[in-house]
């Protein structure tokens, strides 16, 4: 096994590490439980930022600046952008295989969202 592969591996691993702790984000929010939601949104974007790393180094991107400008920033809801976050993991495993630019940039976007989740959530306490 090769160094990419092993690090493409890697990324898989934290990528489907955030996606299980999002689910749990989920049932956090329902049951209003903030503090604990906090602590989940930052294991999540820590995740996401380690699986972002790894595929920019091993794919080379690191001048690569994927265009978040799709990320809407009016008008979101603490619980909307958890379901975007949801719904930019999926399949990033499968596409970091076959197009590692696409996972990047899904990885960078979903790490936005959860970052602006996070920021809903300490200014409104919600």
């Amino acid at each position: 096994m090769n160094a990419t592969s092993e690090q493409d591996l890697k990324a898989i691993a934290a990528i489907s590490k955030a996606s299980k702790i999002i689910d749990g984000a989920v049932d956090l929010l329902i049951e209003k439980n903030i503090g604990a939601l906090d602590l989940k949104l930052w294991q999540i974007a820590a995740e996401l930022e380690y699986a972002s790393f790894l595929i920019s180094v091993s794919h080379r991107l690191a001048d690569y600046f994927p265009d978040l400008s799709d990320v809407d920033q009016n008008n979101e809801t603490l619980d909307s952008l958890i379901a975007k976050t949801q719904e930019t993991l999926e399949n990033v495993a499968t596409i970091l295989l076959s197009n590692p630019k696409e996972a990047y940039d899904r990885a960078k976007k979903a790490t936005t969202l959860v970052r602006r989740a996070q920021s809903i959530l300490w200014k409104t306490g919600r």
